[in-house]
């Protein structure tokens, strides 16, 4: 891979991964709302289906990883999902510790 062309798909995967995160505040008013275990389980699973697209593009340099690869991976993995999960559920059900003035906007309905 060239250096352009090394630019070029991190840039295109900046774009996917904006694109990705701005969905999460058009989503609620397409489909209404969902709780916090919905937007994981679709998290996941939308992420576990790349992985795996990943995974099987790349099968013969899956095959030379080692028994302690794949431990080290599922354990990075575990953690990093762990902690994503529980940062999801805590700024969904504490959204004033993020934004202060979001109760002030719900009763008044500007910031004045």
């Amino acid at each position: 891979m060239t250096m352009g062309s090394s630019v070029f798909v991190g840039l295109l995967a900046a774009l996917f991964a904006a694109f990705v995160w701005a969905l999460n505040f058009i989503v609620p008013f397409v489909i209404g709302r969902y709780s916090v275990f919905d937007l994981a389980l679709i998290r996941f699973t939308v992420t576990g289906l790349i992985c795996l697209a990943f995974i099987l593009a790349r099968q013969h340099e899956v095959r030379a990883l080692t028994v302690r690869d794949w431990l080290l991976t599922l354990w990075l993995g575990v953690i990093g999902y762990l902690g994503y999960f529980l940062t999801l559920v805590g700024l969904r059900r504490f959204p004033e510790s993020v934004l202060p003035c979001s109760r002030e906007l719900d009763r008044t309905g500007s910031r004045e």
